[in-house]
Parts: structure tokens; sequence; C-alpha cells
């Protein structure tokens, strides 16, 4: 018989959101509160954040308002009991609905 023992592991408690957004640029911020050491742009108006040990301390995402626009009316429509509109995403550019599942 193998006996299998499994390791329990205490994680450090996850550390508080901070939300703030820039409403003449359209600019969300998502961060930890921990000193920013360096930035990386991963894709156009998505910058992430490191702090010196390189762990993800928070997020600005450029025209946020444009971008998450269409999720945010289908998850209003969907709590209003109204038809889900088709969510966009842009593929080169061109936006294109996004097949809801279910649908």
């Amino acid at each position: 018989m193998v006996n299998k023992s499994l390791k329990t592991v205490e994680l450090d408690p996850l550390p508080e959101l901070f939300v703030e957004y820039y409403h003449d640029t359209g600019t969300l911020v998502l961060e930890t509160g921990a000193k920013r050491a360096e930035g990386e742009e991963i894709a156009k108006g998505l910058v992430v954040f490191y702090d010196k040990d390189n762990s993800v301390v928070g997020f600005t995402l450029e025209c946020s308002e444009i971008l998450l626009k269409p999720f945010v009316e289908a998850i209003l429509a969907e709590q209003r009991g109204e038809p889900i509109p088709p969510v966009l995403r842009s593929i080169g550019g061109v936006d294109v609905p996004v097949q809801e599942a279910g649908s």
C-alpha cells in the first residue's frame, strides 16, 4: 500500500487592492500599495508593475472605459434579466463578437 501524505503550505494573506480611475485619460490603476521597481507594457495600453523581488504589484490599463464597457454592459443586462448583448473583442483592430457560453 502506498502512503500518500498531503503537504500543507501556509500562504501569506493577499494584500489589499487599491483601485484608482482617472476619468480624463480613461486610465484604470490596480495596485497592492507595494513600491514599484519597474514596469513593462505587456499589451498595447496594459502595463504590469513589479517590485524589487519581481513580484507583480500592480497594473495600469489605458482607455479602460472603452475596452471594458461592452463587458460591463453585458453583466448589467444579465442582472436586469435583459438579453445579453454580444461582447466585442478586438482582433487586429477589428471588433468581433465573442460567443457567450450556452449561446
